[in-house]
């Protein structure tokens, strides 16, 4: 592999973690606030 077949390859990694962190942060992001909603009509009842 030369020197920009590498970086390139790192690059590509670098974007597939930061999509996957993205979506996790994302799902977590909606749970609290899916969790908040719940506790919300809980409390309300």
């Amino acid at each position: 592999m030369t020197e920009n077949e590498i970086s390139h390859q790192i690059i590509g990694d670098v974007v597939e973690l930061y999509k996957h962190l993205g979506t996790d942060m994302l799902i977590n992001f909606n749970t609290v606030k899916l969790k908040d909603g719940i506790h919300r009509i809980v409390n309300n009842l």
